[in-house]
């Protein structure tokens, strides 16, 4: 079909010869019923606010709602279905809608919830309806509120818009889900974990229960979306053949996860796990990969959410990422930053019984650990429920104390220099095991009544006692934060920034000169993002930072300044070489992917 340019619009009202269009005149009709109906004011109905568990609530207008056929839907019958051919024309002529939406809008898709609420949505489906239903709980929504506003949310989306517009669709949308959808609590006060039941009294601080709170966040048990995972026979035969041969290769080489030394600690070479018997061979092993970080929904709020993933380490790297492969595990949401204690406690439960007893399916039993997780510098700190990385004894990976150097007349900050004390160079390594103990210790401290850290250590993680988990080894060193946009973009504001003039290591006076050579090069194809501006450096983000970028304005430098390399820039790299030889190459598992997975929160 010959595609012709649209005419101007409304037409008909200049001339009246030309008819006015269908869509146009149901629009009129409509719209005149609708003031007929509002001609009339009617006195607003309130309900009484039930004292009951929210989430029972919720339950309880749902309910009612199915027998209140004025909340839902009409039923559909000729006249409906031809309106809505009508409604679907005029967007294809009119609207010029986004195609991708509009075609999920049509066949309902399961993908749908990873898709922005509208064009241009800052947020998904999946993550409006959570943030709808826990809306809907803190304030003891009735169904008509929850009707009412979901029709208002969908007159202010942009069109087409994946909003649902009534109570049935809300609902169906979780009724859907192929794992369900669990609320679990904790205490306003001391934050205690108290599970799936809400309690009026707090059984640790005897603190009551607030009538509206939001105490809780949500989780989507691992076991159920594993089972929906490794229902698809082809995904399993992907797994084991990707296992097969990379355990066939032998060479040394470091490609994937499953050539780390912590991956073969756990696996044999037939790939199951050590000290498997005759009848588990026959089962599937897999190791899993987690990640948690805050995401801000808004500029102007301290409101966050913290989703939680996990990916099978097994996958083929172009499908192990992949949006349908990726497992959402939870998420919590307020305006300060989760105790992980309570936080991770479901999952390490979960990943505990997952290992024990496995997942049984059709013909194939599934067993799995917890391999490795990946976090910025904050989140690993929370995770691991030790000291943040600015203060004392806060290196993940060694007992150093660090030392506090002054940067400026008022500024300061903490470093662990070269231990020149050490043939290694670095502080005694930390272990499984005497961060276990560390924690111990922290804890028995607290339960006297003082808050003081062990090495560090402010006490236990509920990952600590996790079968076949290293708290310490299984964490990896934050390449994007630590290395690209910590001390390399460090290096090259203390180069090129004005501000550093007058220091010997300084040549912003030469940087046209080293823009020139930089233009001169020719880099190979694989390398994606070429430097911005060194004018600009302080808007470089990890790709402009990049190790290969590094070296080739190494090479455009040369002549221009020292590269001597420092004892504290030896000091890092002693524990890069330590992760990369333990866990895998960086690739694997950035925090670059992560952070790319805030799309699917942000839209």
């Amino acid at each position: 079909m010959n595609p012709q340019k649209r005419g101007r619009y409304k037409v008909y009202l200049a001339d009246k010869s030309v008819p006015v269009p269908k869509v146009s005149t149901w629009r009129f009709r409509k719209g005149d019923i609708a003031s007929e109906e509002c001609s009339e004011i009617q006195p607003m109905s309130y309900r009484p606010v039930s004292d009951d568990d929210p989430a029972n609530y919720v339950d309880s207008f749902h309910r009612e709602a199915f027998e209140d056929q004025d909340l839902l839907n009409i039923p559909q019958t000729e006249d409906d279905t031809t309106t809505e051919t009508i409604i679907d024309e005029d967007f294809d002529t009119e609207d010029h809608l986004d195609e991708e939406v509009t075609d999920s809008l049509d066949e309902g898709k399961s993908s749908d919830a990873d898709l922005p609420l509208y064009r241009g949505a800052t947020i998904t489906l999946a993550t409006s309806m959570i943030l709808l239903i826990s809306y809907a709980m803190r304030h003891s929504l009735t169904g008509d509120a929850i009707a009412d506003l979901l029709v208002l949310i969908e007159l202010h989306c942009l069109t087409p818009n994946l909003c649902q517009k009534n109570l049935k669709t809300f609902m169906d949308f979780f009724r859907n889900c192929k794992s369900p959808l669990q609320f679990h609590y904790y205490c306003d006060n001391c934050s205690i974990y108290h599970g799936e039941e809400k309690m009026d009294v707090c059984h640790n601080c005897h603190a009551k229960a607030k009538k509206n709170s939001t105490s809780y966040f949500l989780v989507i048990p691992i076991v159920s979306q594993l089972s929906s995972l490794f229902a698809d026979e082809e995904l399993v035969k992907h797994v084991r053949n990707y296992k097969a041969s990379t355990n066939s290769l032998d060479d040394g080489m470091l490609r994937d996860i499953m050539d780390g030394r912590l991956y073969k600690e756990r696996f044999g070479k037939d790939g199951f796990f050590h000290g498997s018997t005759a009848e588990q061979q026959g089962e599937l092993h897999v190791s899993l990969q987690m990640n948690t970080d805050g995401v801000s929904l808004f500029h102007s709020s301290n409101f966050s959410i913290w989703p939680i993933y996990f990916i099978v380490n097994e996958l083929p790297p172009h499908q192990r990422f992949s949006r349908r492969n990726r497992i959402f595990g939870g998420l919590w949401f307020g305006y300060s930053k989760p105790d992980f204690c309570t936080f991770l406690r479901p999952f390490a439960q979960s990943l505990h019984d997952l290992y024990q007893s496995g997942l049984q399916l059709k013909d194939l039993k599934i067993r799995g650990i917890l391999l490795n997780g990946v976090f910025d510098s904050p989140a690993r700190c929370l995770f691991q429920n030790m000291t943040q990385f600015n203060g004392f004894y806060g290196c993940p990976y060694c007992k150093a104390p660090g030392v506090t150097v002054q940067t400026s007349e008022r500024g300061h900050t903490l470093v662990y220099p070269f231990n020149k004390d050490s043939v290694t160079g670095h502080h005694e390594l930390r272990t499984h095991d005497s961060f276990t103990r560390n924690g111990e210790e922290a804890e028995h401290i607290k339960a006297n009544g003082r808050n003081q850290t062990v090495l560090g250590v402010k006490g236990l993680s509920w990952f600590s006692y996790l079968p076949n988990f290293d708290v310490i080894r299984g964490v990896g060193i934050d390449y994007m934060h630590c290395v690209l946009l910590g001390v390399m973009k460090m290096q090259l504001t203390l180069w090129f920034d004005k501000s550093h003039r007058n220091s010997i290591f300084n040549i912003s006076s030469k940087i046209s000169q080293v823009e020139q050579r930089l233009l001169n090069i020719k880099p190979p194809s694989y390398i994606t993002r070429l430097p911005r501006s060194l004018a600009e450096i302080k808007s470089w983000t990890s790709d402009h930072c990049g190790h290969r970028l590094a070296s080739i304005l190494k090479i455009s430098m040369a002549s221009c300044v020292d590269f001597s390399m420092g004892p504290n820039t030896l000091k890092l790299k002693l524990h890069l070489q330590s992760a990369f030889t333990k866990i895998c190459p960086f690739w694997p598992s950035p925090c670059s992917k992560e952070q790319a997975r805030r799309t699917c929160i942000q839209g």
